[in-house]
């Protein structure tokens, strides 16, 4: 099973990486860089934070570095523009690894109104513009816009800086690392917490909270993310049944992943294996940057994105001359 921690920057790279993607398959992970993601068309499934929730079309969400998060395809075909940003020593944006993004004053505003969703939306879809035209001066561009983005989070109270707890989380990233690694590897055994802290050699109470304050979400939720990493690529890749599929990703028994599983995906097992084989999504691995013209105008002259979002693309691109 592949490693769920990304690094998508190397030493000397520009601090910001900038894609579109349909996200099709579940994919339990973080990373050590900031991201952004701006559903274009669609929706996609997320959990952060110990949050369930839907990014449908023309939301926005911002995910910290080192934040354990999930994402998986809606109910229908998705397009998202992922901005990645890193913070790194040597990154212009180093000042921002003291702050963290405030998911619980963003979404109350969201659910009133209160978000200047349009100003962010014209903010990213520049970013993403500059990003593929590559004009003299993009990258300052790009860089002058992202604080632009920032400012506004900042001004809305939607990053704001870190408490000492998250410090201490931070400092404990080496055990926390070992606790995911074996975790990782024993995922489709039975593995209670209790388990865990007789083979770290830590309190059970201790290692409860310790796992919650790293991760934002409890033990038993990031496992079962675990085990259904394993089992949406074994429903989507092989004829296997479902029962077969459930034991081999370690749940005990049928109803229990059934009711997970639709907890996440939204529907059951034998629905999202009909949905999958019915749409003809491919691989994970075939989850490629997509071309701004496909973008536009569609693989055949047929674009699933709106009439509105085409013509404010269209806009923007004749801007950046």
């Amino acid at each position: 099973m592949e490693n769920n921690f990304e690094n998508t920057f190397m030493a000397n790279d520009f601090p910001v990486r900038i894609f579109l993607q349909n996200i099709n398959h579940f994919k339990l992970h973080w990373h050590n860089h900031i991201e952004i993601l701006y559903a274009l068309d669609g929706s996609i499934r997320m959990t952060t934070n110990g949050i369930n929730f839907t990014l449908n079309k023309g939301h926005i969400c911002f995910i910290n570095s080192g934040v354990i998060h999930s994402t998986s395809r809606g109910d229908e075909d998705n397009l998202i523009l992922i901005i990645h940003i890193t913070d790194s020593k040597k990154s212009v944006f180093y000042n921002f690894k003291d702050m963290k993004f405030n998911h619980e004053t963003y979404l109350d505003n969201f659910q009133k109104n209160l978000v200047p969703l349009s100003d962010l939306q014209n903010i990213l879809l520049r970013i993403y513009l500059e990003y593929r035209k590559k004009l003299p001066g993009y990258e300052n561009m790009i860089l002058s816009l992202i604080n632009a983005c920032f400012a506004i989070m900042i001004r809305h109270s939607y990053l704001i800086p870190k408490s000492k707890d998250d410090y201490i989380g931070e400092n404990n990233m080496e055990r926390f690392n070992l606790i995911l690694d074996y975790m990782k590897d024993h995922y489709n055994e039975k593995l209670s917490l209790s388990d865990l802290a007789e083979r770290m050699h830590v309190n059970y109470y201790y290692l409860s909270h310790f796992f919650k304050n790293i991760a934002g979400i409890s033990y038993q939720e990031y496992l079962n993310g675990l085990r259904l990493n394993q089992a949406e690529m074994l429903l989507t890749t092989t004829p296997k049944s479902i029962t077969q599929v459930a034991f081999e990703c370690g749940f005990t028994n049928i109803k229990s992943f059934t009711g997970i599983f639709k907890a996440n995906f939204g529907m059951l097992p034998s629905e999202y294996r009909k949905m999958m084989y019915k749409t003809a999504i491919a691989s994970p691995a075939e989850e490629e940057e997509l071309p701004l013209e496909h973008i536009i105008y569609g693989k055949e002259g047929n674009s699933t994105i709106s009439e509105e979002l085409r013509y404010l693309i269209q806009s923007l691109d004749r801007e950046i001359q």
